[in-house]
């Protein structure tokens, strides 16, 4: 079952002239569901108004109907552990698709969680969306370097900006901890402004840790003390192991004390 534009369908279609299959036009995000319950949605559903404005997209619902509607569906699908996406796309385009408004669509199914440690990573040279920070629904550089790595046997991939420097990883936030310092790419290098990242940045304020946001090369990333990526939907996961784009392979510092206490805070979002 999905949820779309304010119903509950078994199944649904769309009008494949829309601006949000030709163009990518949309946005979206996607909450990890545990024990029933989707995870730091008030602060999914901020972040999705957020880009929707910065794309020109208005959004027909509230915050409180996205919400209750997510929560329902999750309930209705039968979900313990899995994710849920919700999706904001454009209808009309001016020329292909004249129809007005957007489309609002959620799914919620049900995974398996996902190892926490000892993850791999492909060194990625990937372009810098224009809409950076932004997480729109034109997602497949993003796809396509995920897959890539999957290939070669890694479990995520890191990119590369046009500097050179690090930028995030495919679907993560790349984060390392340097000199007791929590350190992740800066936004103006491409990295999207995840929950997960918000929230980390944040913890690590209020509990008096030093967090840089900036531009960092490789060797600072090998240099670390600690080194994971970090999602929403599902926290701090251990990297140990980066490939680079010469087909060298470099071991990665992986989890420590920060890492620990911010795997603590995942799962203590959990009570």
């Amino acid at each position: 079952m999905l949820w779309l534009n304010g119903e509950f369908l078994e199944t649904a279609s769309l009008n494949a002239a829309s601006a949000g299959n030709l163009l990518g036009a949309g946005v979206f995000t996607t909450l990890g569901v545990r024990e029933g319950a989707p995870l730091f949605l008030e602060n999914h559903l901020r972040r999705l108004r957020r880009d929707a404005t910065i794309c020109g997209l208005e959004i027909s619902f509230s915050n409180r109907e996205l919400g209750a509607a997510t929560r329902e569906l999750i309930a209705r699908n039968g979900v313990q552990n899995g994710a849920a996406r919700i999706t904001v796309s454009r209808r009309g385009d001016g020329f292909w698709c004249e129809d007005a408004g957007i489309n609002a669509l959620i799914l919620a199914k049900s995974r398996a969680p996902l190892p926490v440690f000892g993850l791999k990573a492909l060194l990625f040279w990937g372009v810098a969306p224009d809409l950076a920070g932004v997480k729109t629904t034109s997602y497949w550089p993003y796809s396509r370097a995920f897959d890539a790595a999957k290939e070669h046997g890694y479990d995520e991939a890191i990119f590369l900006g046009h500097d050179g420097n690090l930028a995030e990883c495919a679907r993560s936030t790349l984060f390392f901890v340097r000199e007791n310092t929590l350190c992740t790419p800066a936004l103006a290098g491409g990295a999207l402004r995840g929950v997960g990242r918000e929230i980390a940045l944040e913890w690590a304020r209020k509990n008096g840790i030093l967090a840089r946001e900036g531009q960092f090369s490789i060797q600072d990333l090998l240099d670390a003390q600690e080194t994971f990526a970090l999602t929403g939907a599902s926290g701090p996961r251990e990297l140990i192991e980066l490939r680079e784009t010469s087909g060298s392979k470099a071991p990665l510092a992986g989890a420590g004390e920060i890492f620990g206490s911010l795997r603590a805070l995942w799962s203590e979002s959990l009570s």
